[in-house]
């Protein structure tokens, strides 16, 4: 665990935090998309009424999820009344001490997400965490989320920073990949392991394989481990939706505790694009959650919550080009014999929210930055793949392929051209860009960052 908690706490105060908090404790004038199934009166928010909803199993509609809210808006009273976010930041802090002390009596269960971690599989690591935890209250077991991040890469990630601030959650007792050492706790058989918002390990944790006990994820594919039998796989937006649908249904409590919904409706709305149709990934099943969640919007609602979330996603100006490279980046590196195969021994992926363009004119030193981060993380190759909204809120998705041995390059193309998902990629024209980079538009923008993912897991493992 190494540092200590002075050391480890990050005070996030945001300059927004106080003005939004204020905001999320008034009273809620909702979004009538959201709401249009509300009856008028006051809004319940008691378990009984959170129970009679859990009790429609498999059929929880706008209009039942709606029912949550007899009315368009939280009094102040009524959510003094509600659970607070101190439980959730208890579980966390005594999980972390029990951690931290180095002996464990009880059997460990991590909770753990995908590798670089977003916004979305932070929230669904924590919440699932503790849903668990509740579910399994008095057995034998330390369940523990572990952010599948490094603790001083967090800070690359403003908006997950600026909602956990807004929400209260104490990040000093956040417990991140590199503070507990998972190898060791497999080693003497104490370690069981649920991975959230991915099914497949990263190369680099491949040997915690044999831990694995549960998967859950929101796409829909082969199971790479066969021996795992509690595995649940839904086609819907966001895998918090996921878990939201359990909570209602087995542990309604939990959704009465603000904090908790605000962080589910924060990464179902940011997985979605605030339920945009179009982006090809909304359900009905993420509007529902996120209508059951709303109140932890506050007055803003829906969209003015999405907003507030979309601008610290967007307000990227104080990070480094690594940093913003660093942001859910993933690492492939091949396997003994792959070699006879392909030519890649090592490939990473990055994520960015906005243009090609606008990162390549972010910095005059952008492209000397680009080949340090290849040389940096070992790489053979990088791809930078953007997704983001136009001015004419049209879903838009770019490729950047950089590599010092063209040739990679253009063999990745060949093997993602042989795929049966198709990019359908369009070289792009970006002036300055060196001859050691390419540029591309994806016209197919169904296929999204995790799927390409799974594309490139495909190609190091087969």
């Amino acid at each position: 665990m190494g540092s200590s908690k002075s050391e480890r706490h990050n005070g996030a105060g945001l300059d927004r935090s106080s003005s939004f908090i204020r905001g999320l404790s008034a009273s809620s004038s909702f979004s009538s998309s959201m709401t249009e199934s509300s009856a008028t009166g006051r809004a319940v928010t008691d378990s009984a009424s959170l129970s009679r909803i859990s009790s429609k199993r498999g059929i929880i509609t706008k209009s039942v999820a709606a029912s949550y809210y007899q009315g368009d808006c939280f009094t102040n009273s009524r959510m003094s009344s509600a659970k607070d976010i101190s439980e959730l930041n208890n579980f966390l802090r005594d999980t972390w001490s029990e951690i931290e002390a180095g002996f464990l009596e009880r059997r460990l269960t991590v909770i753990m997400g995908d590798e670089g971690s977003d916004l979305g599989s932070m929230v669904a690591t924590i919440t699932y965490a503790f849903l668990l935890a509740t579910l399994r209250r008095g057995e034998n077991r330390c369940i523990v989320p572990v952010v599948n991040l490094k603790r001083a890469d967090l800070s690359s990630h403003p908006e997950a920073v600026w909602l956990f601030d807004i929400s209260g959650i104490d990040t000093t007792y956040l417990l991140f990949v590199d503070e507990i050492n998972l190898q060791y706790y497999l080693t003497f058989g104490n370690l069981r392991l649920v991975l959230v918002d991915h099914s497949k390990l990263a190369s680099s944790q491949q040997n915690l394989e044999a831990a694995i006990i549960e998967i859950i994820d929101n796409q829909e594919t082969e199971n790479p481990y066969p021996l795992v039998e509690d595995v649940h796989y839904d086609q819907v937006g966001s895998c918090s939706t996921m878990i939201a649908e359990r909570c209602a249904v087995e542990a309604p409590e939990l959704l009465l505790d603000l904090g908790m919904s605000r962080l589910l409706l924060a990464a179902i709305l940011v997985n979605t694009s605030n339920l945009n149709p179009k982006n090809g990934r909304c359900t009905e099943r993420d509007e529902c959650m996120a209508t059951l969640l709303l109140h932890g919007a506050g007055r803003l609602g829906h969209t003015g919550f999405f907003q507030e979330l979309r601008l610290h996603l967007s307000d990227l100006s104080v990070l480094s080009s690594e940093e913003l490279l660093s942001r859910s980046f993933k690492q492939w590196k091949s396997k003994p014999g792959m070699r006879q195969r392909t030519s890649f021994s090592s490939i990473g992926m990055s994520s960015l929210r906005f243009s090609l363009i606008k990162f390549m004119s972010r910095d005059s030193a952008v492209f000397e930055d680009l080949n340090l981060f290849l040389q940096s993380r070992k790489l053979q190759l990088l791809i930078i793949a953007t997704g983001y909204y136009n001015i004419s809120k049209i879903l838009v998705r770019e490729l950047l392929m950089a590599s010092q041995n063209r040739s990679l390059i253009d063999e990745l193309l060949d093997i993602l051209d042989s795929k049966d998902i198709h990019l359908q990629l369009k070289p792009l024209h970006i002036p300055g860009l060196p001859n050691w980079a390419m540029a591309f538009s994806q016209r197919n923008v169904r296929v999204s960052r995790k799927q390409m993912q799974c594309m490139l897991d495909d190609i190091f493992t087969s």
